[in-house]
């Protein structure tokens, strides 16, 4: 199942991991920015792993 993440309020970081076998970005971690500084929706795929900072 594809998750969609949207901060309407505060910030947060949306820390991923890609652990998808046969993807060119597999094992790479991204950190995005997100909420009153940076509006944006974020589709994060299965088998990629996930967590929040705030």
């Amino acid at each position: 199942m594809t998750l969609n993440y949207a901060v309407v309020a505060g910030n947060i970081i949306l820390v991923l991991y890609d652990a998808r076998d046969g993807s060119d970005t597999k094992g790479e971690v991204m950190e995005i920015e997100m909420g009153d500084s940076n509006y944006v929706l974020v589709s994060v795929p299965q088998e990629s792993g996930m967590d929040l900072k705030d």
